[in-house]
């Protein structure tokens, strides 16, 4: 052994990235859609494009699209419905988890100063 670390590389790998389930647009939809103010620009085209992607059952499809209309026709109470139907394609995401292993043991809780089978108060 030499000593040298030229070419070495971490012995950590990367986690993956988790990719945007919502896209932007959407996302500021659903927002207004909780209050009164003004919906963003091209709004309908987003509703439309995200419901027909994420809902497959047609008489869902439709309700949802009577909901776009409604809204568009000025439906103020019509608002949490849309953005009901919006939600459920949302919750049809991909789910990625991402956890970072903690080991408690007597010497790791004795070194931050916890008693065993007690947690200090932070």
């Amino acid at each position: 052994m030499t000593g040298d670390v030229v070419g070495t590389s971490s012995y950590r790998r990367e986690q993956g990235e988790a990719q945007d389930a919502v896209p932007a647009p959407l996302r500021e939809l659903v927002t207004a859609l909780s209050n009164a103010g003004p919906l963003p620009a091209l709004w309908t085209r987003t509703a439309h494009d995200w419901i027909g992607e994420r809902l497959s059952d047609d008489e869902q499809r439709l309700a949802a699209q009577r909901a776009v209309q409604d809204v568009l026709d000025g439906c103020m109470q019509c608002r949490p419905a849309l953005r009901a139907w919006l939600r459920a394609g949302i919750a049809q995401a991909p789910v990625i988890l991402q956890a970072t292993p903690v080991a408690r043991t007597p010497f790791t809780q004795a070194w931050h100063g916890q008693a065993w089978g007690k947690e200090a108060a932070k």
